[in-house]
């Protein structure tokens, strides 16, 4: 439901042209990036927990989390194995 709910209320994820997508992801270390304007969802898909660099800087909110253990700096996230999280940048 927050999930539904962030993506009517943000302006971001509105919009359902694919132009404004962008996709990074590193095969070997198991995680992904999909970032739309502000907005960037972040996956690690490893066993372990891990540092996921996130694109560009000024990251500053967490809007959504798959758990708590989540650490969000400047240009990073490091999430649980399996973890998920929606961040927005300033």
């Amino acid at each position: 439901r927050d999930l539904l709910r962030l993506r009517r209320t943000e302006p971001a994820l509105t919009d359902g042209a694919m132009r404004d997508v962008r996709c990074d992801w590193d095969d070997s270390a198991h995680w992904f990036t999909m970032t739309r304007g502000p907005i960037t969802l972040a996956c690690n898909l490893a066993d372990d927990e891990q540092r996921v660099t996130l694109p560009g800087s000024g990251w500053r909110e967490v809007m959504l989390a798959s758990q708590v253990d989540i650490t969000l700096d400047d240009a990073s996230v490091t999430l649980p194995p399996d973890g998920v999280a929606v961040l927005r940048r300033r």
